[in-house]
């Protein structure tokens, strides 16, 4: 399986093979074993040269070459960082989730005959370090995200806080959201997903009255910023016969909104944070599938 591409014409340097192996065992490559194979072919004269001239990247190399994709480590930031990243949460091979979708992208409902697939997923699970997998697309973090309905089709809705302090992830700075949630540590076991969201919602938010389990109603994934491609969304539904209020400092205003209002409102903009922006068009559909059961 190539990753490479072609080798375009003008380039001069060695050549070097991205290769990966599909084997999941481990495999023991020795010096004159193929791995691959060159086709050259003619083609017309190009439209431009390959070559320094251009700005390409990779003329003259000798021997592998740092992608130009590449990011340094940033080590400031990473101090910075530290409490938030230096802690094991649940991750799953990405291909294995995304099997279970139709789609790429998008909040899309999860079949009853899937729920299983998904069940054995998160329970073969591993830990990974924050710092490894943060920007690491091939594996993904497991987050249960919690939508929590309310009397006269109402969700509760909330901004987030813009201080580091108070909220630690900059990316979602003043935020508008209707999920709560957060990853997956190992202290949630051994129910890992009821337990984790027993936690975020014990944190976030009170909530009065009667309240039901939350169902699992669906997947979310998104591309739209890089924290979105490290993540992967178990979208959650409860119902009380009271309302949410906020408990947390991470979390500016929140209250009980009107879902007509949301979706004929302005959630494709800035001010919402992904998620959100996803599951306000299926809100209808999710409250009403969720609130008898």
């Amino acid at each position: 399986m190539h990753f490479a591409g072609f080798i375009d014409p003008g380039f001069e340097g060695d050549v070097v093979l991205e290769v990966r192996p599909h084997e999941e065992s481990s495999m023991e490559l020795r010096h004159g074993n193929p791995i691959s194979t060159l086709d050259v072919f003619r083609n017309r004269r190009p439209d431009k040269v390959y070559g320094k001239e251009i700005g390409s990247h990779y003329q003259g190399q000798k021997g592998p070459k740092t992608s130009k994709h590449f990011m340094p480590f940033d080590y400031g930031m990473a101090a910075k960082n530290y409490k938030k990243l230096d802690r094991e949460v649940l991750c799953q091979d990405a291909r294995l989730l995304m099997n279970l979708r139709k789609n790429a992208i998008g909040f899309e409902f999860l079949p009853d005959n899937k729920k299983k697939a998904l069940e054995q997923m998160v329970s073969g699970g591993f830990f990974q370090s924050r710092y490894d997998c943060e920007e690491d697309p091939s594996i993904l973090q497991l987050i249960p995200y919690v939508l929590v309905f309310g009397p006269d089709e109402t969700v509760f809705h909330y901004v987030r806080a813009q201080d580091i302090k108070q909220y630690g992830d900059r990316r979602l700075f003043g935020k508008h959201s209707i999920g709560l949630g957060g990853h997956i540590n190992k202290t949630d076991g051994p129910d890992f997903v009821a337990n984790s969201m027993r936690r975020e919602l014990g944190e976030e938010v009170t909530i009065t009255g009667n309240c039901s389990e939350p169902l699992l109603v669906g997947t979310l994934f998104a591309e739209d910023k890089p924290v979105d491609t490290v993540h992967f969304g178990l979208i959650h539904a409860l119902h009380t016969d009271g309302k949410a209020r906020p408990k947390e400092r991470s979390i500016t205003t929140g209250n009980m909104a009107k879902i007509e209002k949301l979706v004929r409102g302005n959630y494709d903009s800035e001010d919402w944070e992904t998620w959100s922006k996803m599951l306000i068009p299926s809100l209808y559909s999710i409250y009403r599938l969720s609130e008898n059961r």
